[in-house]
């Protein structure tokens, strides 16, 4: 019976791994329209997407190089996990860095800075905003037609 809701469940994965890259993506284009000029996208731009056309040929040799000199491809993943957080941090330092200056300065209005929500609430309402009821129910019912017999 396992095998039946793999194919389900690898299409699940999927799309949470399409809506995280979504996410980056759309994270990293704020960052670059919001920290160049009008005259300087282009640039920003080139340099945000040439990771996607330098995987293209530097992807398969570095694949190559973790089986043939690691041994496992599972390190390449084990890397990953290791680095992120590394290249994460710094990003991530320096954007609350300027959030705090801006607060500061006064250049954000008071509506950016607070909600006015306390964290149950707020839960609650990403919970209402994202629909995640209708997401868990239809998890829920497509696994349990899935595991129906023949």
């Amino acid at each position: 019976m396992v095998y039946r809701t793999l194919p389900l469940t690898r299409y699940h994965l999927q799309v949470f791994s399409s809506v995280g890259a979504a996410g980056a993506v759309y994270a990293y284009v704020i960052v670059a329209v919001d920290t160049t000029s009008l005259r300087n996208r282009g640039i920003a731009f080139a340099f945000t997407s040439s990771p996607y056309m330098i995987t293209a040929f530097a992807g398969p040799r570095a694949a190559q190089a973790f089986e043939l000199n690691v041994g496992s491809w599972r390190w390449a993943f084990g890397t990953f996990a290791i680095i992120t957080p590394f290249m994460a941090i710094p990003l991530f330092t320096m954007l609350k860095v300027n959030l705090n200056k801006a607060k500061k300065a006064g250049l954000m209005p008071a509506e950016t800075i607070s909600s006015g929500r306390t964290f149950t609430q707020t839960l609650k309402h990403i919970a209402v905003e994202f629909d995640s009821k209708s997401k868990v129910s239809s998890v829920f019912s497509t696994r349990a037609l899935t595991n129906n017999s023949p």
